[in-house]
């Protein structure tokens, strides 16, 4: 569980700061629509860039890690082989990519971050 939540906080600060300047770019050029909704969905994250990269890393981790300690104690998943550790981890890096791609595109797309 250690690792995984090191690892998703790493991924999701990684991805943020790959994603936000992107996906800004986007918007600005017309590309994507600014969304009135998406404040609902973030509007507790800050507009500072490198805190955001920070709180979104943090918030993916809290998630992967709550979530891989359930999925460990319900399907009683210790000890994990090597092979079944990194089909493990792989699955739970790909939700950790996604929570934080999210969370990064919809700020970038709401209203309130132009």
């Amino acid at each position: 569980v250690t690792d995984l939540a090191a690892t998703s906080l790493i991924l999701g600060v990684i991805l943020s700061l790959i994603v936000l300047p992107l996906t800004t770019k986007d918007v600005n050029n017309g590309k994507i629509d600014r969304q009135e909704g998406a404040n609902k969905i973030v509007g507790f994250l800050p507009n500072n860039k490198f805190l955001l990269t920070l709180v979104i890393g943090i918030v993916t981790m809290v998630i992967i890690t709550v979530l891989t300690w359930f999925v460990v104690m319900i399907f009683n998943l210790s000890p994990l082989t090597v092979k079944t550790m990194g089909i493990f981890k792989g699955v739970m890096c790909t939700i950790a990519g996604m929570i934080s791609g999210y969370l990064t595109i919809m700020k970038a797309v709401s209203v309130e971050a132009k």
